[in-house]
């Protein structure tokens, strides 16, 4: 097993970035700081970084023998709240508040991006699908296959973020 002790961002690197191999990180695994995976090369690997680490999206994973091993974002099967674009912008933070408290009572993490709410679909479509019906004049649910969480964690993932 190939130890990881550190990472670099992408934000941090110079140049184009050679790496050894690839490894994909769903957005839950994203947010953990000890984990074990296996590399597209079929390598086994031990991650283990600082308490509040986050492995974004196109960061660099430096493992104890100098191996770089490129961390990558796949697609999951998520569910994308859309917000019409009727709501003025008072409305639509009202909107986000009441689709937050719901999605939280549901344990649901999610993410805003270009207005509308994406999350994974881990605990089937029923549960959204009631969110969506509760709000359906304002919202349309789509189920899709997307990259989620690319660059930090999405809300309610281990406290959320600003």
């Amino acid at each position: 097993m190939i130890i990881v002790n550190r990472i670099e961002l992408s934000s941090e690197q110079r140049g184009p970035l050679e790496t050894d191999d690839r490894v994909a990180i769903d957005c839950f695994q994203a947010c953990r700081n000890r984990l074990a995976v296996k590399s597209e090369a079929g390598r086994q690997l031990f991650i283990e970084l600082d308490k509040d680490a986050y492995l974004e999206d196109g960061c660099c994973l430096v493992c104890e023998n100098g191996q770089r091993v490129l961390a990558f974002r796949p697609k999951e099967a998520a569910f994308r709240l859309g917000f019409s674009d009727a709501l003025d912008d008072e409305k639509r933070e009202e909107m986000y508040f009441a689709i937050g408290h719901q999605l939280g009572n549901l344990h649901l993490p999610s993410e805003v991006v270009d207005g509308d709410v994406l999350g994974p679909s881990v605990t089937g479509r029923d549960s959204i699908s009631r969110v969506a019906e509760a709000f359906s004049e304002l919202l349309s649910l789509t189920f899709l296959d997307t990259q989620l969480g690319l660059y930090r964690p999405l809300f309610g993932i281990r406290g959320g973020h600003h």
